[in-house]
């Protein structure tokens, strides 16, 4: 397809499923068809207050580069991990769309973030005495978008949306409104869901829309509970005239499918009313990644599009897992003019319709197309007969070794992915300090990938001490230095003064755990460092 002016494309993707820490990963597992639901016990017992023995759970939950991000330490330990995720994979996805973040900084990049659930916030404040400004702001949904954009100085609208489980969907399409309307020139859009307690799922147990067993049977007749298929209805009719486009063309639909008798029977009765009207001369076809890995609820757009995005990369739509037996009360599915997705399949090419429905009627639809622009696959060597050179950078001797040897190990790469390597191998020297290079054989050739790697060479910092006055303060601010003896000898000598007013200088300036470092013990503290 050609782009038009008012088009948004696609540009880069990173995410974390259920078992998958990268999309390559992911797209590993979707295509073996792996079902990415686990019974393991990461988050509570099985069976715990009758709940499925089985879940998707992410991995690692307590893993984060918070220097990386400029994170002070306390701050990381009291940050929601959807928080630190959102940070991880924004990054990828940006490095991933051939952009070194810091040529972003100041810019108006919009952050559009769905999410619904964040409970970390109740074990941060569940000891009213230990409550203080950074679990608040580490358990603040409006948050997981603002400290993006903080982060990565991004000058752009930055907003958490939440519609419960069509919430992804809709921040995407926010993004979109404000990219027509100039309101940021690019944008992050994302969604999160991270389940650490059993309460959540317990309520959604009682409410009759949980599997017994863990398992997403979307359109088939085991599906485990009621939506209005005129609204959905509604909403695709009003998407696809504003495409100005015919259902008719659309090859496949990305279902919201959450496998309840009557969310399926409605859906698939909407999407038969507007997708196979007289005229269309194939069946269409139907798949919902829920069945593959759950439900992601807010986040469960993120999953439909990469799952989209890997059907038109790889030419081939993942199947459906679960699906035996046809839903009897959904007629389409019958009468030939639907046909379930239950194993991989060529994708036939053309527009993707991608929908979800929030429990509280909150509804999105989104139309994707590959576009057949320029690759840069075309335009990468000139000559193919010498060896690639590609230059690599780290965080850390042992991530850019890993990088080497992946390249050794899984190459070769398209040459637009060796492009992109060379790109993101030039950052500032303070976020990536390790630097290689690896020359790559000439294809078919039996010579070894030459490595080298090494620490860039820079300049010592100098170390500036500033006191500002307000806001510098915080809880045991002093308590390290006291081990130096001139320092420890300065603070007694002040507390010798001060007790005599009642106040104990060196537990206001050690204590970690005092409520409020205010100013005046603050300023005592700096006038005897002086």
């Amino acid at each position: 397809m050609a782009v038009a002016e008012d088009d948004i494309v696609i540009t880069g993707f990173a995410a974390r499923f259920p078992q998958a820490d990268s999309l390559a990963e992911f797209k590993e597992k979707l295509y073996a068809g792996v079902d990415f639901v686990t019974d393991d016990e990461t988050r509570w017992p099985r069976g715990h207050l009758g709940l499925p023995e089985r879940m998707g759970k992410i991995r690692d939950l307590s893993l984060f580069d918070a220097e990386f991000f400029g994170v002070p330490p306390k701050q990381a330990h009291m940050m929601d991990p959807q928080m630190r995720l959102l940070l991880e994979t924004s990054h990828e996805a940006i490095v991933d769309a051939g952009y070194d973040p810091v040529t972003l900084r100041g810019r108006k990049v919009g952050v559009f973030i769905g999410s619904y659930n964040c409970e970390s916030g109740e074990a941060f404040n569940f000891n009213v005495d230990n409550i203080d400004g950074y679990s608040m702001i580490g358990s603040s949904q409006a948050m997981f978008a603002n400290r993006i954009a903080n982060s990565f100085d991004f000058h752009g609208q930055s907003m958490a949306i939440d519609t419960v489980c069509s919430s992804t969907l809709t921040a995407l399409n926010e993004a979109v409104l404000a990219l027509r309307s100039r309101q940021c020139e690019a944008a992050i859009v994302g969604g999160s869901s991270v389940c650490l307690n059993a309460s959540k799922s317990v309520g959604l147990l009682r409410l009759g829309i949980l599997s017994p067993d863990g398992a997403c049977m979307t359109f088939d007749s085991r599906r485990f509970t009621c939506p209005s298929n005129e609204a959905q209805e509604r909403l695709l009719r009003d998407v696809y005239a504003e495409a100005r486009l015919d259902p008719r063309k659309v090859s496949y639909v990305e279902a919201h499918g959450t496998g309840t008798p009557t969310g399926d029977r409605q859906e698939m009765k909407a999407i038969s009313n507007v997708f196979c009207q007289p005229g269309r001369e194939t069946p269409l076809k139907v798949g919902a990644v829920k069945s593959n890995m759950g439900h992601g609820e807010p986040a469960a757009a993120v999953s439909s599009v990469a799952k989209v995005i890997l059907a038109m990369e790889t030419g081939i739509i993942a199947g459906n897992l679960h699906f035996r037996k046809p839903n009897l009360d959904i007629p389409s599915l019958h009468d030939g003019s639907i046909e379930v997705v239950d194993r991989g399949i060529p994708f036939s090419g053309g527009p993707v319709g991608i929908s979800s429905f929030g429990l509280g009627g909150t509804s999105a639809h989104v139309i994707l197309e590959s576009t057949e622009g320029p690759h840069v696959d075309d335009v990468v060597r000139d000559k193919e007969d010498i060896p690639r050179l590609i230059l690599v950078a780290g965080r850390s001797q042992d991530s850019l070794a890993r990088t080497l040897e992946r390249l050794e190990e899984e190459g070769p790469y398209p040459d637009s992915a060796y492009s992109l390597l060379n790109r993101v191998g030039q950052p500032s020297v303070k976020q990536f300090p390790y630097r290689g290079f690896a020359l790559i054989p000439v294809d078919g050739s039996d010579r070894e990938v030459v490595k080298v790697a090494e620490h860039a060479p820079f300049e010592k910092r100098p170390l500036w001490l500033v006191f500002t006055g307000m806001g510098c303060q915080w809880k045991g601010m002093a308590h390290k230095m006291m081990q130096f003896d001139v320092f420890s000898s300065s603070i007694h000598k002040s507390h010798e003064v001060l007790k005599e007013f009642g106040i104990d200088l060196i537990d206001l300036v050690t204590n970690k755990t005092a409520r409020d470092p205010s100013m005046a013990s603050v300023q005592a503290s700096v006038a005897a460092i002086q």
